[in-house]
């Protein structure tokens, strides 16, 4: 396999997801790369139906703000991570579903490789929560790197 050319890294500002992220640094910085930083939000779950006298307009704040606070993270990421990089751009999608939002972002930009934090569920917890890793790895548009983070306690 020839060396990545852009890599799309996602994360969830997760422990598991700092492993990730210090990998997707090691190899782009190795081969070159350029690096997307992704981050999923679904806003809706935030504020239930009916709750807010001006449902509209409050989405729209939450959204602004919440996603300034993920800006925030992810320049910190690049700095602390990605200086050896020498093109890092972001990725911040609206979405439900993080798998999809993921593979479609790798389709977009044309990433050659997605790396990714697996967070180690097994069980029952997997059962019911599932495993973004698992359904970005069944449809991603090209290779993907999953790095496992250390086990949750079932």
């Amino acid at each position: 396999m020839a060396l990545a050319k852009h890599i799309l890294v996602a994360t969830d500002f997760s422990d598991g997801a700092a492993d990730a992220v210090r990998a997707g640094a090691d190899l782009a910085a190795a081969a070159g790369a350029k690096v997307t930083l992704f981050h999923a939000i679904d806003p809706d779950p935030l504020v239930p139906p009916g709750a807010i006298p001006n449902p509209a307009g409050f989405r729209e704040k939450i959204v602004a703000e919440l996603e300034g606070v993920v800006r925030k993270n992810l320049d910190e990421i690049a700095a602390e991570h990605y200086a050896d990089v020498s093109e890092v751009n972001q990725i911040i999608a609206q979405a439900a579903s993080a798998p999809n939002a993921i593979c479609e972002a790798a389709k977009d930009i044309g990433a050659d490789l997605i790396v990714i934090a697996t967070h180690g569920r097994t069980g029952l917890a997997h059962m019911l929560i599932g495993s973004v890793a698992e359904r970005v790895v069944r449809h991603a548009p090209c290779a993907v790197l999953t790095v496992r983070a250390q086990p949750l306690d079932d």
